[in-house]
């Protein structure tokens, strides 16, 4: 998803819920429609690729924000 521009980050949880990941998305107040599709399309098509995965994977190579 970054390499089209967004910032999706993917989370576990807790040992007792270790088969649960999730995608975290914020939207701003006034999001058009258009970017919303752009994202949503974006999504779909990586879809699959993201179901295949068995946790979140990140990129060594990227030096954004950090927790």
């Amino acid at each position: 998803m970054r390499e089209r521009g967004w910032q999706v980050p993917a989370y576990t949880f807790p040992k007792n819920c270790q088969d649960l990941l999730a995608l975290r998305v914020v939207v701003r107040n006034g999001y058009s429609r258009d970017p919303a599709d752009l994202f949503l399309d974006d999504l779909k098509r990586l879809l699959p690729r993201l179901e295949k995965q068995s946790s979140p994977a990140h990129d060594e190579s990227y030096a954004g924000f950090s927790h």
